[in-house]
């Protein structure tokens, strides 16, 4: 009997490594495949390090493994995209960017060429199956929970995915390489952007957006410091901008509000970070025929929804509303949250109905 045909992503480290043995011992036949990413000039690059650890793994764990070049798809999808969000005064994720039109696009790309049946990575989560459709699933980790990057992945590829880490706790895939001998069990995780890795942001900012010197106001509307420009900044952030006279109580300020035609920053103690929001949705993908109804339906004719968001990475998911008048599928979709924390444009909201994704979106136009 042919044995089914998965493709991983391999990124040189321990859970792609882990996935792709996890995968094998199943009895899939594994092939690997390495992604070249673009890289702006001037700051560091792992790529060839990381090329040649999954080389390693690869041929410890006798698969093949394709180098497929991607760096169009990531400057224009990615790099450009997030260069341009935040020309806008938006708060772009990468990673989300990444995953929906870089990493999995070309991993079904290769997939198609080599008659494949799957594709696989070693992020921490699961697919589940509701009402006979593939849904997104947060992992049995939820320290290690990555949906909030996989929300924007096209609902229809979803069955065509495994995610083979999804029943491991924290530290397990490092325990599992260390046994089998991988030669990267002991590398440290990646962190930062998708492929860039930590990079700092505004420098990298600034080679593409000029500094332009602004005001910085407190809620009174009174000048009370400067600014290099509201694009670099993030409704939140605590640093970055001067402030000669902060208040009475000398309270850290935060960014409360960029005003981008007038390059202007509004900022404010802790206190003033906690209000009440109703956003709208643009660039929305809500899978919500499988949970709900017409129920739901007000006397106005909108449609509300209650369910759980995150808002960002990592942080505890809220009770919100998400709500829409009339019945066009184009229709515009709004968000409602008391939130502790300021939430900024460009950045991605992910809904939940208990552990299951229903979508996402972006907040603002």
């Amino acid at each position: 009997m042919k044995k089914a045909k998965v493709i991983v992503g391999m990124s040189g480290g321990v859970d792609s490594s882990v996935s792709a043995y996890l995968l094998k011992k199943r009895g899939f036949d594994v092939v690997g495949v390495f992604i070249e990413t673009w890289h702006p000039e001037g700051f560091p690059c792992s790529e060839k390090e990381e090329r040649r650890d999954a080389m390693r793994v690869s041929a410890h764990l006798d698969i093949p493994l394709y180098t497929v070049d991607a760096v169009k798809q990531y400057k224009k999808y990615v790099a450009d995209e997030m260069i341009h969000e935040y020309k806008s005064g938006r708060t772009p994720n990468p990673d989300i960017l990444c995953n929906k039109f870089v990493k999995f696009e070309t991993l079904f790309q290769i997939a198609k060429k080599l008659g494949a049946d799957f594709v696989a990575t070693g992020h921490y989560a699961r697919i589940n199956i509701k009402n006979g459709e593939a849904v997104l699933s947060e992992p049995k980790d939820l320290e290690k929970d990555q949906t909030y990057f996989l929300w924007a992945v096209p609902n229809e590829k979803l069955e065509q995915i495994i995610f083979p880490l999804e029943n491991l706790k924290k530290g397990e895939a490092r325990t599992i390489a260390r046994s089998i001998g991988i030669p990267v069990a002991d590398k440290k995780d990646s962190q930062g952007i998708c492929f860039l890795g930590q990079l700092d942001l505004k420098k990298y900012l600034k080679l593409s957006i000029k500094e332009q010197k602004g005001k910085v106001l407190n809620e009174n509307g009174e000048i009370i410091g400067k600014h290099d420009g509201v694009w670099f900044y993030t409704e939140g952030e605590r640093h970055g901008f001067s402030v000669k006279n902060k208040n009475t109580k000398n309270e850290p300020l935060y960014v409360l509000k960029k005003d981008v035609k007038k390059n202007i920053l509004i900022v404010g103690p802790e206190k003033s970070l906690s209000r009440e929001y109703r956003i709208k949705l643009s660039d929305t993908s809500l899978n919500l025929e499988v949970y709900e109804n017409d129920r739901n339906r007000t006397q106005n004719n909108t449609k509300e929804i209650n369910c759980e968001a995150r808002f960002r990475y990592r942080q505890s998911k809220q009770k919100v509303t998400l709500s829409k008048k009339g019945n066009s599928p184009a229709g515009e979709w709004f968000v409602s949250v008391k939130s502790s924390s300021p939430l900024a444009f460009g950045q991605s909201v992910v809904f939940y109905k208990g552990k299951d994704v229903i979508g996402g979106g972006i907040l603002g136009q």
